[in-house]
């Protein structure tokens, strides 16, 4: 993509999104969108709801390069009830509809939707592929919650929009921890599952410059023992992880020796 392309991120005052928005920045004009709330209590942002159809167009127009949509509501059960369920059509799957249908509206050339890893969660436990070998994106879907399946719908309603003048790529990103959160330093599931921002930052980048209609790829660093394979990312988009919770796990128990704390042993 071209240098101080426009690209609106949508979910922006969330962790992933004021991170990716810094680093993008750098190269890009970067808009960031929220809900009215959060963009009232972060002091920055466009006000828009990816729940209406035409703030979302009127975003997306005038030259958008990008969309990214990282919209989302916090974690529900596996099962939930019917009033959450609606709210949750209303954010992941009219909202995902409204930011494709607006790009091709606008003939924004690019979507990235931020998928989940749980699209394929029942091949996972604690971290660790139940299929032998590591999961792929091409592997059945086996959602295991009704977050993950409305991720699905995302993912499907995605590669039917997309075409010769619209890119769409989804990215099941794995954990992703806000700043100064240590946990890979106590849970076996995250020292496999674990996203630097520095590599979620480069997956992402990797995903803008893309000359592919469509795909779907994992996102997590190069940990021992990751559950899912990046060799599609690799190959297709050229994603190259250069950081894995295992030298983060050092560094952060050296740390903690410098500072006199004791060190906590990784456990599930």
């Amino acid at each position: 993509m071209s240098e101080r392309s426009k690209i609106l991120i949508i979910g922006a005052l969330g962790s992933i999104g004021l991170i990716l928005a810094k680093e993008l920045d750098r190269s890009h004009e970067v808009i960031l969108a929220d809900l009215p709330e959060q963009v009232e209590s972060a002091g920055m942002g466009v006000a828009l709801d990816v729940r209406n159809y035409q703030q979302v167009l009127e975003a997306s127009a005038d030259g958008c390069k990008a969309i990214i949509n990282l919209a989302g509501l916090r974690r529900q059960p596996q099962i939930v009830q019917p009033e959450t369920f609606q709210n949750m059509m209303q954010t992941y799957i009219k909202g995902t509809y409204n930011i494709l249908q607006s790009a091709r509206s606008n003939q924004v050339p690019k979507v990235i939707l931020a998928s989940t890893n749980h699209v394929t969660g029942q091949y996972e436990e604690d971290g660790v592929s139940t299929l032998g070998r590591p999961i792929v994106a091409t592997d059945s879907p086996a959602p295991d919650d009704i977050y993950a399946a409305m991720k699905l719908f995302c993912e499907e309603a995605g590669r039917v929009y997309s075409n010769s003048s619209l890119s769409v790529i989804c990215l099941r990103l794995g954990t992703v921890l806000g700043p100064g959160d240590e946990s890979f330093i106590t849970y076996k599931r995250i020292m496999r599952t674990f996203l630097s921002h520095m590599d979620m930052v480069n997956l992402f980048e990797c995903a803008l410059s893309a000359d592919i209609d469509y795909g779907v790829y994992y996102g997590v660093s190069d940990n021992p023992q990751k559950p899912w394979s990046i060799d599609e990312a690799k190959l297709d988009i050229g994603y190259s992880p250069k950081m894995n919770s295992v030298e983060m796990l050092q560094k952060a128990q050296l740390t903690m020796s410098a500072s006199g704390k004791s060190n906590e042993l990784v456990k599930e």
